[in-house]
């Protein structure tokens, strides 16, 4: 029920669908931390996991407090204000031109390492973690770690 809530929170606001498995992965994981913000749940509520609270808040939106229907609304005119998804990722790749390996070759690096560690990675191939991590951070894209 929770992954067929979230689908519905998710398109509603023109987001990809998860897979209505009946797992509690990684993808239903994300999801639930990017319907849960959107709904106006709070930070460390989100950093939980999916207490019983917030499950009711996602299954039955109309259930929310006066302080969380404020706190969606706010979000949701900040995020108006950054532009289209498209463009938020646009602007985080943007700032990102220039990072380097360090030590050179070495597939690491201060930021590097953060996108890796992301995915379950580390000293691969960072070029996969690069793409994904803004989808997954900025987007709010539910990428699962097995892309890269």
């Amino acid at each position: 029920m929770l992954q067929q809530a979230l689908n519905q929170r998710l398109e509603a606001r023109g987001f990809a669908p998860i897979d209505v498995d009946g797992d509690y992965g990684a993808d239903t994981a994300s999801a639930v931390r990017q319907v849960g913000y959107m709904l106006g749940a709070l930070e460390g509520t989100l950093d939980k996991g999916a207490p019983v609270g917030l499950q009711q808040m996602i299954l039955d939106p109309g259930s929310r407090t006066k302080s969380q229907l404020a706190r969606a609304a706010q979000r949701a005119k900040e995020l108006a204000e950054q532009g289209t998804v498209v463009d938020r990722v646009l602007q985080w790749c943007s700032s990102k031109v220039g990072t380097t390996e360090s030590p050179a070759n070495s597939n690491c690096g201060p930021e590097i390492d953060v996108w890796q560690r992301e995915f379950g990675l580390h000293g691969d191939f960072w070029c996969g973690a690069f793409a994904y991590y803004p989808l997954r951070k900025v987007a709010g894209i539910p990428v699962p770690n097995s892309v890269c």
